[in-house]
């Protein structure tokens, strides 16, 4: 039996940003199609994942360490004993994404899952800034499930409830990347299964929270909701996008078949209004005018400005 791939190549291909190491997962993900066996893929991957965060973990401190399971790979400090505890709850919330999400979530990859853990919101917000290399505001998160490279998420650490609240949204992204589906389903998703992963009950609306809904949402902003606008954003809608994507995800869902359906045809490029048409024979304007009262929802693409359009792959 051969033994564990020598990566120590990898070393080669790091850069350093805001002092984390940043590998080049696309000289790295080169390298090892053109040098190992592809039945090794998944080992040598997997080898690579972890080398980097044995390396970020020296850059951290001594109080940081990196534990192992089933499928992931968790790299955190000292959580005065919580640390298994996370590492439990991350393959619990996997099991209930691919469970809640038949035929749609998808655990396909080289390599186990990768998750950090940073001991302040200042060294959180450190690391994310490589991934926003255009600067700018960006909203205030808890957490971020990052596609690019390696995907990863990576997290502040508050407490052991908010983390596994924060795991399970962004695993639930980390699952549905490979659908090029818009951004209002991919977050109303990920908070359905935040919901279930940690137990909460249906999220029912205050009738403050209906207000704040319907007085806020017109024919001018829901366009940044179907755009994602509002989700990539700091802008007042941020907080309410997320809450009208549960909402619209929990009403469309009542029906597993046909939301499976949906999900699949569903394109970025129209918010998913095509998809919808011919799934659930009618518009998604339909859909919000039941949570937000009569209005004009359609989705207008023609409308959203170059900042506001989805790539062509979807996020």
């Amino acid at each position: 039996m051969p033994g564990a791939p020598n990566v120590a190549w990898v070393e080669e291909h790091f850069t350093e940003h805001r002092g984390f190491p940043r590998p080049d997962w696309e000289a790295i993900g080169g390298r090892i199609r053109e040098t190992v066996g592809e039945n090794r893929w998944n080992e040598t991957w997997d080898a690579a994942a972890q080398f980097w965060l044995h390396r970020t973990a020296a850059m951290l401190g001594p109080d940081y360490r990196l534990l192992k399971s089933r499928n992931f790979l968790l790299l955190v400090p000292g959580l005065g004993g919580e640390e298994d505890a996370l590492l439990q709850s991350l393959e619990r919330s996997l099991k209930t994404v691919l469970e809640s999400l038949p035929g749609i979530a998808s655990d396909d990859g080289f390599g186990r899952h990768a998750a950090l853990v940073l001991d302040s919101h200042e060294r959180y917000y450190d690391y994310v800034d490589w991934f926003h290399p255009d600067g700018g505001a960006y909203p205030f998160s808890g957490g971020m499930f990052l596609p690019e490279g390696y995907g990863h998420f990576v997290l502040p650490w508050d407490d052991l409830f908010v983390a596994e609240r924060t795991v399970a949204h962004e695993l639930a992204h980390a699952c549905l990347g490979h659908l090029p589906i818009p951004a209002w389903l991919n977050e109303g998703m990920a908070s359905v299964i935040e919901n279930i992963a940690t137990g909460g009950s249906a999220r029912l609306l205050t009738p403050q929270e209906v207000r704040d809904q319907r007085s806020y949402w017109n024919a001018e902003t829901i366009q940044l909701f179907w755009s994602g606008g509002s989700f990539h954003r700091p802008i007042d809608g941020f907080e309410l996008g997320y809450t009208l994507g549960y909402l619209l995800v929990k009403s469309l869902a009542r029906d597993l078949a046909r939301f499976r359906a949906f999900v699949l045809r569903a394109r970025a490029e129209d918010a998913g209004e095509s998809a919808h048409r011919e799934v659930y024979s009618g518009s998604l304007a339909a859909e919000v005018s039941g949570i937000l009262g009569p209005g004009d929802w359609r989705p207008r693409p023609g409308s959203w400005v170059a900042g506001e359009r989805p790539s062509p792959g979807g996020e």
